[in-house]
């Protein structure tokens, strides 16, 4: 019965508070496992970029043809671009669900600690993180105990066996389709310039403007996108021909701008037998002498060209 004659204040638990941002922040283990997690994450980041920019130059390609794309051309676009969308969404899953697990540890280990940690403790998670961990921060009372909960998830032989688990896991790779592909038309074939960096270089703010158009309409129809909504995506599928048409009529007066500065050139000793090519370089390009960087910086240079595109400058 003495026990009811101690102070409350005596035994009231002390008051303190933690941010999970700080326990991670100041765990070991957790340290180790982004040390080793984050150059696979970087360099599947990098990969999945690559394939996104790949299929996204394909498609610019295709529309910058308009009707010239032959129906060809056009299977050979289509079935490379989902090829690289399905690799590309099955790496970005696999992040999904790394960083599921990876939550899903954290919190069951957490949890394990703040129910030892309360045995002398009343805990409170602070709304706002602090700067460093073990620094309190306005909003926070108490003594602050992020870096003791760390300590207690690292000595947690569940939680190290289950990290890993994580990482062990086996990281897809991307892999993108390559082969070099016949490059279309325009004075020849022997050589070949990127169709979509000529586009960039010599109209690349009316394509842009083009593409931020799209953007904008398409981020409105994203909800009813990702309901799977029949009537949002036929919408984004129109929105989507209305970008291919628009930027179609522009390629048809870039292709027959450039084509007439080509033939100039040719007569003063520039290179002939000239196509178009719609394959990334980083995917195999196309067939034949890659002469992209030289005629480029002629086609910069002619005035005349300069001219007929100037409606396309903005």
């Amino acid at each position: 019965m003495w026990i009811l004659l101690v102070p409350s204040f005596v035994l009231a638990a002390e008051t303190a508070w933690y941010h999970p941002d700080d326990v991670a922040a100041a765990s070991k283990v957790f340290g180790v496992l982004s040390g080793e997690l984050a150059p696979r994450y970087e360099d599947l980041t990098s990969r999945m970029e690559n394939g996104s920019a790949a299929g996204a130059e394909i498609e610019l390609g295709v529309a910058l043809l308009g009707t010239e794309a032959t129906p060809e051309l056009t299977a050979w676009a289509e079935s490379t671009r989902r090829q690289i969308a399905g690799e590309v969404l099955r790496a970005r899953r696999h992040m999904e669900l790394l960083a599921e697990d990876y939550s899903k540890v954290f919190g069951a280990s957490l949890e394990r600690a703040l129910l030892l940690e309360r045995q002398t403790y009343t805990l409170t998670e602070c709304e706002a993180a602090s700067p460093l961990p073990g620094l309190s921060k306005r909003g926070c009372t108490g003594t602050a105990r992020s870096a003791a909960l760390a300590a207690r998830m690292d000595v947690d032989a569940g939680l190290s066996a289950e990290l890993a688990s994580i990482a062990s896991v086996t990281w897809p790779t991307v892999p993108l389709p390559e082969g070099a592909q016949p490059p279309v038309p325009l004075t020849g074939t022997t050589r070949w310039v990127s169709l979509a960096r000529v586009a960039k270089a010599l109209i690349g703010a009316h394509l842009s403007a083009r593409q931020d158009d799209l953007d904008v309409a398409l981020e409105a129809e994203a909800e009813g996108i990702d309901a799977r909504d029949p009537a949002a995506i036929a919408r984004a599928q129109g929105l989507r021909a209305t970008w291919a048409t628009s930027v179609g009529t522009a390629g048809a007066s870039l292709r027959t701008g450039v084509g007439h500065s080509l033939e100039r050139q040719a007569r003063k000793g520039g290179p002939t037998e000239i196509g178009w090519c719609l394959n990334p370089k980083s995917l195999g390009g196309c067939t034949g002498e890659d002469v992209s960087a030289s005629v480029i910086e002629a086609l910069k240079a002619d005035k005349a060209l300069a001219k007929s595109l100037a409606p396309l400058s903005r």
